[in-house]
């Protein structure tokens, strides 16, 4: 299965898979030629601990669904939501006030509006830019 996502990624392509991601080569003669000699066309790597698996799934749920169903994303990673995102969710709270984030019982959602600032409601479970002392989530 990695082969086969990894053949049609192409050169230059950035692909996750599981709990990988994947830089694939930059040149096609050099991509063509691993792939010909049945090696993965790959320069680079990152293998994701748990915690960013579970930030990443909460990410992508936003992204893609534009929800987070809470119970859903405890029971697959074994973790108290609350507990976890304890800061996430006191940030979140920003963006809830202004109308972009609805709380629906044991999830969340954007709104119409929260659809246009889609990467700001992304990035408070984003703990890389969260330990940057410059970086600022939302408002004043």
């Amino acid at each position: 299965e990695f082969r086969r996502v990894l053949f049609r990624s192409g050169p230059t392509s950035t692909n996750a898979f599981g709990r990988y991601y994947f830089q694939s080569l930059y040149e096609l003669p050099q991509y063509t030629e691993a792939v010909n000699a049945g090696r993965f066309p790959v320069f680079k790597g990152y293998r994701l601990s748990d915690d960013e698996r579970l930030r990443r799934d909460v990410i992508f749920r936003i992204q893609c669904r534009q929800e987070v169903d809470i119970g859903a994303v405890e029971r697959e990673h074994g973790i108290d939501f609350a507990s976890y995102f304890a800061p996430e969710l006191e940030r979140l709270e920003r963006f809830v006030a202004d109308g972009m984030v609805a709380r629906e019982g044991r999830s969340f959602r954007l709104t119409a509006l929260g659809r246009f600032f889609t990467p700001h409601v992304c990035r408070v479970f984003d703990a890389f830019l969260a330990a940057d002392p410059n970086y600022k989530i939302h408002g004043p």
